[in-house]
């Protein structure tokens, strides 16, 4: 979505810091039921400014989800109210289009999201290589997806490996505590693997594994698909995304080929 196209959508519903005809109240239980938060608590704006702000910074995210059900609560609302204004109704139909448009592209898009937010159940080196293959796909058209998408198969694959061994590990843990247990598990951890006591070399090797996942997981903060972004925010150059995700592939193979080698 181009500034412009930003600008009317802001200013169709945004009417003096209202937001069609939503209470503060109502306005809460809308965005928490479609995108489980409640975005004007979290901005500390009003209606209208919040949802300024949340067009500038979560459009990627689920900002086109959330935009969509307003125009739809637009569209089922009495026309001769005084929420709708002469102007919404002059552009509601071009405030349609680019919606639609959007909404396209978000489809198009979710071509390259490989897995559903529930921990995938069936994990094999056949499901590695498929997922490993989509990101690196998505990387020219979508190297924010890549890098996001990379540190989830380094869940995915860490998370399956504690589950078959039935090893604990809380919902809240991030990629690195997961790490660290598997590597210690999987004897991969460069204080305690017998190979990297007696070799200085492969003792830097095994650390450099959990500085580069140290490094996805913030760059994925920073840079990936899982936060909304500042209006600001220059996404990477497509060879830094094609350097982490050939990181990542590399980490998830040599660390799945360890498990299977000790455990299969």
């Amino acid at each position: 979505m181009d500034y412009l196209e930003k600008k009317l959508i802001k200013s169709f519903f945004n009417n003096g810091g209202y937001v069609l005809d939503f209470t503060n109240s109502t306005f809460d239980e809308f965005t928490e039921y479609y995108i489980g938060r409640s975005i004007r608590r979290e901005y500390g704006l009003s209606k209208g400014k919040t949802l300024e702000k949340f067009v500038d910074m979560e459009l990627e995210t689920d900002g086109i989800k959330l935009l969509i059900k307003f125009f739809e609560h637009y569209e089922m609302m009495n026309k001769n109210s005084d929420d709708i204004t002469q102007y919404m109704l002059d552009y509601a139909p071009r405030v349609k289009l680019i919606l639609d448009k959007e909404l396209a592209l978000l489809k198009e898009k979710d071509k390259h999201v490989f897995f559903e937010s529930e921990f995938v159940k069936n994990v094999d080196s056949d499901y590695i290589k498929k997922q490993s293959q989509l990101i690196i796909d998505a990387i020219k058209d979508a190297p924010s997806d890549a890098i996001g998408k990379s540190k989830e198969l380094l869940e995915t694959c860490f998370k399956y490996i504690l589950d078959d061994l039935e090893i604990a590990y809380s919902k809240d843990e991030t990629v690195l505590t997961l790490r660290k247990k598997v590597f210690k598990e999987l004897n991969l951890d460069s204080k305690d693997n017998l190979s990297a006591k007696s070799s200085r070399d492969v003792q830097q090797v095994l650390s450099g594994l959990t500085q580069i996942i140290q490094g996805i997981n913030g760059l994925r903060n920073e840079k990936g698909s899982g936060h909304g972004k500042e209006k600001n925010f220059e996404e990477l150059p497509p060879r830094y995304a094609m350097l982490v995700v050939n990181s990542m592939v590399a980490i998830v193979n040599f660390t799945w080929e360890t498990y299977e080698c000790l455990y299969k």
